[in-house]
């Protein structure tokens, strides 16, 4: 075999190559758009967040809503002090949600108060 058809192959091989990293560069390039336009790719390819509805469609996920609002926690607050004074209720406020204010209270953290209120 001469050097030349040697240098040949290798050249075709080389351009092989090149055209296997640029498939691949654009996949790359595809997949962190997506990544940077949603919540992620789940497994099956389908974005974090989201489910299948149907015929392909997906639909997002709303997160779970808090079993209990703010109101619930004032209300809450406003019995315990009938019951224990104000200055108590400020206490158990500050000792289970960490907070001064019940407007600073993480939504979180409301059925742990509440259920510390009422029992």
């Amino acid at each position: 075999m001469s050097i030349e058809k040697l240098i040949e192959d290798l050249t075709a091989a080389v351009n092989a190559q090149t055209a296997a990293i640029q498939d691949n560069t654009k996949a790359v390039s595809t997949l962190l758009a997506k990544l940077a336009d949603g919540a992620g790719i789940a497994s099956g390819g389908q974005a974090a967040g989201t489910e299948t509805k149907g015929a392909g469609k997906t639909e997002k996920k709303e997160p779970p809503k808090p079993k209990h609002s703010i109101d619930d926690v004032r209300n809450a607050l406003r019995e315990y002090s009938k019951l224990e004074g104000k200055e108590a209720a400020k206490e158990k406020l500050k000792e289970i949600g960490g907070v001064d204010a019940v407007g600073d209270l993480p939504e979180e953290k409301y059925e742990e108060v509440i259920t510390a209120l009422n029992s």
